[in-house]
């Protein structure tokens, strides 16, 4: 099915175990560890963004290994709604973190 006037954001995009040849868009320091698609989903919803979540793909660079993908509607340039997102995606997974020191 081809998506039209929606951008493919994969969690390959924001993964930092991976290189920027596997697929990684954004400097390592700006992402996370194998980010998963609910925190991907949550850093879309911040943000006010119309998503369609999708579970069960493959990125075609690293298809061996799972992925998951958003399409969420054009606005802007996809780099800045990347380094938006990826902003969200620390943030989430800080909170996370502290949550679990916490004990909750």
């Amino acid at each position: 099915m081809k998506l039209k006037d929606v951008y493919i954001l994969w969690t390959t995009y924001f993964d930092s175990t991976l290189s920027r040849r596997e697929g990684r868009r954004l400097p390592s320091k700006l992402c996370i560890p194998e980010p998963g698609l609910e925190e991907l989903v949550e850093a879309c919803r911040e943000k006010g963004l119309k998503i369609r979540a999708v579970k069960e793909a493959r990125y075609p660079r690293v298809w061996w290994k799972e992925a998951a993908y958003v399409a969420v509607e054009k606005e802007g340039r996809k780099t800045a709604l990347l380094l938006d997102i990826s902003k969200g995606l620390r943030r989430i997974r800080s909170m996370r973190g502290r949550r679990r020191e916490e004990g909750g």
